[in-house]
């Protein structure tokens, strides 16, 4: 198999677990009397490739979720910008006050936040990102 046709094909796989995740959320709004445009989906793209999100931005996706700040925030930089102007990228896992800087700058969302300290970390990172114009 050539890497075109490698490519081809995880193209159409991760198209294809997209369509299945999709039905289950129609089924679900369906079931709960709810529309389809109230429920926000969220790819967790943790352990897979960037190029994963490169194709899910392809196929519509706009948000993606990582819980591991090393992983993502190597892989959001490796994301070509047209790419990465696309995404909202949320936090999703258990944050460190040590990494809100890193956090502050590739991560739009943060949905973990259980502590003041946490709060004031973050606060002070997005102005130094504000700052310095990022």
């Amino acid at each position: 198999m050539t890497v075109g046709q490698n490519s081809t094909a995880r193209r159409d796989e991760v198209s294809a677990g997209l369509a299945r995740v999709e039905e289950r959320i129609a089924a679900a709004c369906r079931a709960a009397g709810r529309s389809r445009g109230d429920v926000q989906l969220i790819a967790v793209t943790k352990n897979f490739p960037g190029s994963d999100i490169e194709v899910l931005c392809e196929l519509g996706v706009t948000d993606i979720g990582e819980n591991r700040d090393q992983e993502a925030s190597a892989k959001i930089a490796a994301l070509p910008q047209d790419v990465r102007q696309r995404l909202q990228v949320h936090f999703i896992g258990q944050l460190q006050s040590n990494k809100a800087h890193s956090l502050a700058t590739y991560v739009d969302t943060v949905h973990s936040i259980d502590r003041d300290k946490m709060v004031i970390a973050l606060d002070r990172a997005a102005a130094a990102q504000r700052s310095a114009n990022r």
